[in-house]
């Protein structure tokens, strides 16, 4: 018998080795250009060139990372009054080689399009200069062809005009792409990071493991099963035990860590295994999960590191309340001075975030982001306990932990918007699902199913009447009245959430009741819903086969098919994703409901994988099949960890590394009273956002601002209305600043902030006028002082 298992484990050995390498191959093939951190210049107010005799165009610029391989420009296709080409070239400063070309066609009655450079990557590009250079054939160039500026908002670079230096920056974005060799060791370079995270973790999981292990909740858990849960029970506690600490004055961090203590105590007293297992793990799928979710972090946090803060509009509010929490050590009552209005914002991802920056010594703005890619990577293995308890199929559990770790394009995008209290949420439904089935048969499931609920009433208001919807519909197909305790587990669960009671109370009277009766009085209109995050590969297809096999579940009469598509057809109704208009517009937006469907679609998608892939004649039938589809979910997961590398949108970033400083700046050279104007776009109807690094004013110095973060919709009417009217003044341009500079006085604003992104507020504009003295400038970035009248 000894002499047969060498050859098994032998071949078992190859296979694996071959697997890892065909991984390996699969990752390098599908890397791809990620946005350059800092060689970009995104100001586009005006088309250059503006004269009608240049016949050459040239912008320098100096890439961060090595493996230059792309440039984004913006031409105007109807510049000119007859049809040219342009041709672009991209040329090596040093030596003159040309490294790509491009040629578009102008003078057509078109829009706005880009010209995309793709060219081989070139090692040690990083610090070198290189050139771009744009002519036209037969003549010069049209005037008005490419976007730019007159500012000079690319100060390591030139612009020049026939080879002359010229005031303005073009338009651009570089891109870079990585190397297997640089991934490698960026992973090396974070373990750095891993005595901190770890010891975050124990503590942060502690109080979880406690309550699982006291509730007996999973009855029958691995270790996979143990942790899931736990994990699941501390993202609910954590934020009601903060909130309960500072309710009673008590130090919410300190007290938090007391409980989570005495919880561990009782577990151990009653003899209860904290973390040992009560069932075997599983090997394979164990080994395969681990390499899932270590290829998931790495494409979780990579990114991170070419983000001097977390993009778009949402990042600054967070980052603004986490610092709140770490601050005062408790849930804040209010966001004054920054912004002046009651705590009404859902607060449980920000607990997590400040945890995690005081036992590491993070910028509470840096914890926010790592905060929320830790979250969105542990969703694979939330995913994989789903689906496999579900399911009960450990190969669909891997499926569902590659779709939600490596393939769909949520939970990664999140980071685009910085909407991490809505990955917070997400990652909390795995749990809300398995205990909502078990508590059909379990009083100890429905008073974790209480507990968990609580948790995500302060995490996430509409992720908790989805919740909500799902968990009723499911009990009304499986409960049986006449079963013992049946309704003696109504109150246990309502037990459970009473904890988030009194801030649902609060919360309901400062935000929940305020927007539903504008959404009934039509303040709030319908908006289109976003099919385009939804259809989109490669997640239309996997949405399609789950839709397929929630119809089939249906035909075979199953209540979690029907629970899910109830589900599904009141909240696309609320989201105006159904032919019939919806009555209450704006009460769950279309954008949160698209960007949650995958959690939806992990059990359906799973299992009918597995089904398809045991359907092939071959292999698949074979004993060995399990390791076979393990290998496929892991390759298939690695061609597409580079499409999740590149999951930032770059136009959606709003800081530059060069507004770091600026910041600093700020926070250690003004008042802490002082009071800025900023630059602003129009973000949805009736509030404006800040457009550059200006925006983080607040979360980052605690200066206030014309626009302090989307949590100023929720200022007094008249205060809005002015704001609002600043900002619509500037957006309409040119500034009138006779009759702005009375009202930035009214409102207290004494500077101005010009962060390297901009917007209508340019320096070029202040610079001549007496009541504005220049107080910093550097690297692109401006502040002045607005003069005592």
């Amino acid at each position: 018998m000894a002499k047969l298992r060498a050859p098994v484990a032998l071949r078992r050995g190859v296979f694996w080795a071959a697997a890892g390498i065909l991984g390996l191959v699969a990752l390098g093939a599908g890397l791809t250009e990620l946005p350059d951190p800092v060689a970009w210049q995104a100001r586009a107010d005006r088309w250059l060139p503006e004269g009608p005799d240049t016949g050459r165009l040239e912008q320098t610029f100096r890439p961060a990372r090595d493996g230059l391989a792309g440039l984004d420009l913006r031409v105007n296709p109807a510049s000119g009054s007859t049809v040219r080409t342009l041709t672009v070239r991209l040329l090596a400063e040093a030596d003159g080689r040309e490294l790509a070309s491009a040629r578009a066609t102008v003078g057509l009655p078109a829009g706005t399009a880009p010209i995309r450079l793709r060219f081989e990557p070139q090692p040690g590009s990083a610090g070198r200069v290189y050139r771009l250079v744009v002519t036209a054939d037969g003549g010069p160039l049209p005037p008005g062809t490419l976007a730019g500026t007159a500012e000079d908002a690319y100060p390591e670079g030139r612009l020049m005009l026939d080879g002359a230096p010229a005031t303005g920056s073009l338009y651009f974005r570089a891109y870079y792409r990585p190397t297997l060799g640089r991934l490698g060791a960026a992973a090396a370079g974070g373990l750095k990071d891993v005595p901190a995270l770890t010891l975050a973790a124990v503590l942060w999981l502690l109080p979880g493991l406690a309550a699982s292990a006291l509730l007996g909740w999973p009855d029958t858990p691995d270790l996979t099963g143990r942790v899931g849960a736990a994990s699941s029970l501390s993202l609910a506690f954590w934020p009601l035990a903060y909130y309960w600490a500072g309710f009673l004055g008590l130090p919410a961090f300190e007290t938090g860590l007391g409980v989570g203590a005495g919880l561990a105590g009782a577990a151990l007293l009653r003899r209860r295994p904290i973390l040992w297992p009560r069932r075997a793990v599983e090997p394979g799928p164990a080994v395969l999960l681990a390499a899932i979710l270590g290829l998931t972090l790495l494409v979780r946090l990579y990114p991170l590191s070419d983000l001097a803060l977390t993009p778009w509009v949402d990042g600054p509010h967070h980052a603004l309340i986490v610092r709140k929490i770490f601050e005062t050590d408790r849930i804040p009552d209010s966001y004054a001075p920054e912004v002046d209005v009651a705590a009404f914002y859902h607060f449980g991802f920000h607990v997590h975030a400040a945890f995690l920056a005081r036992l590491t010594g993070a910028d509470p703005a840096t914890a926010a982001g790592l905060t929320g890619q830790l979250l969105t990577a542990w969703s694979a293995v939330l995913a994989y306990w789903l689906v496999r308890e579900w399911s009960a199929s450990a190969l669909a559990g891997l499926v569902g932990a590659g779709l939600a770790g490596l393939v769909l394009t949520f939970p990664g995008y999140f980071l685009s918007w910085s909407r991490f209290s809505l990955a917070a949420g997400l990652d909390l439904l795995p749990a809300v699902f398995l205990a909502g089935r078990d508590s059909a048969r379990s009083n100890r499931a429905a008073a974790a199913l209480g507990l968990l609920l609580a948790g995500l009433a302060v995490t996430h208001y509409r992720l908790l009447a989805v919740a909500g919807l799902f968990v009723a519909v499911l009990a009304a197909s499986t409960l049986r009245p006449a079963a013992p305790g049946a309704w003696g587990r109504i109150p246990l669960a309502l037990a459970g959430f009473g904890p988030a009671v009194p801030w649902l109370a609060a919360a309901a009277g400062r935000f929940g009741v305020p927007a539903v009766g504008a959404s009934l009085a039509g303040a709030i209109g319908p908006e289109p819903f976003p099919w385009d995050l939804v259809v989109r590969w490669p997640d239309g297809p996997v949405y399609l086969l789950a839709l397929g096999t929630i119809v089939i579940g249906l035909g075979r009469r199953r209540a979690d098919a029907l629970a899910l598509l109830v589900t599904l057809l009141v909240v696309g109704f609320l989201a105006n994703a159904l032919p019939i208009p919806t009555p209450l517009p704006g009460i769950i937006d279309g954008v949160t409901v698209a960007s949650s469907l995958w959690v939806g679609a992990l059990v359906p998608a799973g299992t009918a994988v597995v089904r398809v892939l045991g359907m092939v004649p071959g292999p698949f039938k074979r004993p060995s099949a399990a390791g076979l589809v393990g290998a496929l979910v892991l390759v298939v997961g690695c061609s597409q960890a580079g499409r999740q590398l590149a999951t930032v949108n770059p136009d959606l970033i709003l800081v530059h590394p060069a507004d770091l400083p600026a910041l600093a700046w700020v926070q250690a050279n003004t008042p802490a009273d002082a009071r800025f104007l900023i630059n602003v776009f129009g973000w949805r109807p009736g509030l404006y956002a800040g457009s550059d690094a200006g925006f983080w004013l607040p979360a980052v110095t605690g200066r206030t601002t014309l626009v302090p973060t989307l949590l100023y919709g929720n200022l007094p009417p008249d205060d809005l209305a002015q704001r609002n009217r600043i900002a619509r003044a500037l957006l309409n341009g040119p500034a009138d600043w006779g009759r702005l500079i009375p009202e930035l006085r009214t409102l207290g604003l004494n500077y101005v902030f010009i962060g390297r992104r901009g917007g209508p507020i340019a320096a070029s504009d202040l610079l001549g006028r007496p009541e504005f003295e220049p107080v910093y400038h550097r690297d692109g970035v401006w502040v002045f002082a607005l003069r005592p009248p």
